[in-house]
């Protein structure tokens, strides 16, 4: 139909633009999945709603933690910080903010046993703590760790972003961690662990593959990919080599990774490594993959660390 949406799961939020109808479009909806899939819209938990109610709801949560004083502060902060798009992308740190980290750690700390408090706004505290210098990591996982099962991306975002700031206790916050990977209920949802294991993936903490030859690294295709990086940013050359004969028994979701990972050996071998994997690649793009893997040679963890252009526009 169109029209712009948000999902979670199974919950979805439609946008209705100005001079269409909105039960229009539900009834529209209800039509289709009745049609195509035998299913009805939940009576209970379908409503219709303005954005300034919307706005208004979100004011209010936030209301119930900060004052009205430190929720101009903090809405200051978060414009100046994501823009009015509410981009986000990555910024610099503000070296003289509206707030400090350690009051929004305090008040995390106050909150924290307030099981009512909704989630909107331990997202927003988050958000904005990633642009604030003297982030401290170690309170965070210590301290509030349960919020990783309910934000994992905010939570480790504020991770990456501790981890290029100055007294970043890397060893400590590394450990701490793999600790919670095994731990559950975190090693229970493979979404969680993706973003733990990324945090070693991009670069934001250091990697020592004695460390994690316990980890079963075959719990989901994440956690596969994620093992060919960290074999490639360690330069486990040998693994690659060994791999070089069985790349036809991995996954088509393995392949890429693999391939990408495989990087770390010499340029000469790598080149003709890939003339045996590129038998192995299927698809109307495997050419031009090849060809960005040879011409992309160079630093693993650069690659895997920085955003890029797409290869095909």
């Amino acid at each position: 139909m169109g029209l712009r949406f948000s999902r979670y799961v199974d919950d979805f939020r439609i946008a209705i633009p100005e001079g269409m109808e909105a039960h229009s479009v539900l009834c529209k909806l209800a039509e289709h999945l009745m049609r195509t899939e035998g299913l009805s819209l939940n009576v209970s938990k379908t409503n219709l709603t303005t954005v300034n109610d919307i706005e208004e709801r979100s004011k209010n949560r936030l209301g119930d933690v900060f004052t009205s004083a430190e929720m101009e502060k903090m809405q200051a902060f978060i414009k100046l910080s994501y823009g009015d798009d509410d981009d986000d992308s990555e910024e610099d740190i503000i070296a003289n903010p509206f707030l400090t980290s350690e009051f929004l750690m305090d008040r995390l700390d106050e909150i924290a046993d307030k099981k009512q408090v909704d989630l909107s706004v331990f997202k927003a505290i988050l958000r904005a703590l990633r642009f604030l210098p003297d982030i401290d990591a170690i309170r965070l996982l210590k301290k509030h760790a349960e919020l990783l099962y309910y934000v994992p991306r905010e939570f480790c975002l504020v991770l990456s972003a501790a981890a290029k700031q100055d007294d970043f206790k890397q060893d400590e916050v590394s450990e701490r961690v793999r600790e919670l990977l095994v731990k559950p209920p975190f090693s229970d949802l493979a979404y969680v662990r993706a973003w733990l294991l990324n945090l070693f993936v991009d670069g934001s903490l250091k990697l020592k593959m004695t460390d994690w030859q316990s980890y079963d690294f075959n719990q989901s295709i994440i956690e596969r990919r994620s093992h060919f990086f960290f074999r490639g940013i360690a330069k486990d050359r040998a693994y690659f080599r060994a791999l070089k004969t069985q790349l036809g028994t991995l996954s088509e979701w393995d392949k890429p990774a693999a391939l990408i990972a495989a990087m770390c050996l010499p340029i000469d071998e790598y080149k003709k490594w890939l003339s045996v994997a590129g038998q192995h690649i299927k698809g109307p793009f495997s050419a031009t993959f090849l060809a960005w893997l040879k011409n992309n040679h160079g630093d693993l963890p650069q690659l895997l660390s920085e955003s890029h252009s797409p290869v095909c526009s």
